[in-house]
C-alpha cells in the first residue's frame, strides 16, 4: 500500500480513543457498533479479517422500551420473541413488521450503491435525474412518524419504531421517512461491543496500515491539500512535514 498519513492528535483513535486512569478505562466516544460490516470491509482491504483482531459480542437485547402504561418491548433478533411480544400490542403488528424490515434493507442498500459507495466529481453528478428519483422511493419527502403510521395503528409501536431518530437529534415528526433504515440495521445487522472499547479497532487498524508499510505522521494537522500534478499530497504543521 505504502503512502503516508499524518493526524493532528498524538495517538491513533481520534473520537473513539480511551482514557484510562487507576485501573479503569473509559470511552471518549461511542461504546456500540452498527453496521460492523462497514469495518470488515476496511480490514477486508488491507487483507485483515476483522474477527482475527478485534472480538465483537452482539448486544441482545438491543434495548427495552418502557410505556407509560406500564407495559414494555424489547428489540431482540429472536423472531419467535419478536412475534409474541408484538401480537400482544396489535394482532397482525408482526407482519407489518416483517415488511418494514424489508423496506428498511432495500432503502439501506439503495443508499449504499448509489451514494454512499461512489464519488461524485461534481454537484450535477450528485442531483442528477437519477438520484432525484432514487430520493423519492427513499421517502425523503414523507415524514417518519406518519410513514410508520402505515405500518401500525398503536401509538406504542409507532413510538418504539421510531424513537431511533433522537440518535442523530432528529425529532421523529421531522425526519424523514428514509430513517426506518435504522431498524433494519439493528435488527438484522445487530447493534455490536468491541472488547476494550472501540479504540481496539482504531489499534488494529494502525497495526495493518503498519504492516502494509503507511507511515502515521502523529501532532501533524493538516494545513494544506497538493492537487496539482504531478504528485498530489498534503502539507502537515507541527513539525511533521508533508507526504505524497
Amino acid at each position: 500500500v505504502g503512502g503516508g498519513h499524518l493526524r493532528e492528535g498524538g495517538e491513533g483513535g481520534g473520537r473513539c480513543a480511551e482514557i484510562v486512569r487507576d485501573g479503569h478505562r473509559f470511552d471518549v466516544g461511542p461504546t456500540i457498533i452498527l453496521v460492523p460490516s462497514a469495518f470488515e470491509e476496511a480490514f477486508g482491504a488491507m487483507g485483515v479479517k476483522l474477527e482475527d483482531v478485534c472480538e465483537f459480542v452482539r448486544v441482545d437485547p438491543t434495548y427495552t422500551v418502557h410505556f407509560h402504561d406500564g407495559s414494555k418491548l424489547s428489540l431482540t433478533n429472536d423472531l419467535q420473541r419478536m412475534e409474541k411480544q408484538l401480537e400482544s400490542f396489535e394482532p397482525g403488528s408482526f407482519r407489518s413488521f416483517l415488511s418494514l424490515l424489508r423496506q428498511g434493507h432495500d432503502h439501506l442498500h439503495m443508499t449504499l450503491k448509489a451514494i454512499a459507495h461512489r464519488n461524485f466529481y461534481s454537484i450535477f453528478e450528485f442531483f442528477s435525474l437519477s438520484n432525484f428519483f432514487l430520493l423519492l422511493r427513499l421517502n425523503v419527502l414523507r415524514k417518519h412518524y406518519s410513514y410508520i403510521k402505515r405500518y401500525f395503528a398503536d401509538s406504542r409501536l409507532r413510538s418504539a419504531f421510531t424513537f431511533q431518530d433522537m440518535y442523530i437529534g432528529v425529532s421523529p415528526y421531522d425526519a424523514p421517512a428514509t430513517f426506518s433504515l435504522l431498524q433494519y440495521t439493528e435488527f438484522c445487522d445487530g447493534v455490536w461491543y468491541c472488547k476494550g472499547g472501540l479504540c481496539r479497532i482504531a489499534d488494529a487498524l494502525v497495526d495493518a496500515c503498519n504492516a502494509a508499510g503507511v507511515s502515521i505522521t502523529y501532532r501533524s494537522p493538516v494545513k494544506s491539500i497538493v492537487v496539482d500534478p504531478p504528485v498530489p499530497g498534503a502539507r502537515g504543521g507541527g513539525g511533521g512535514g508533508g507526504w505524497k
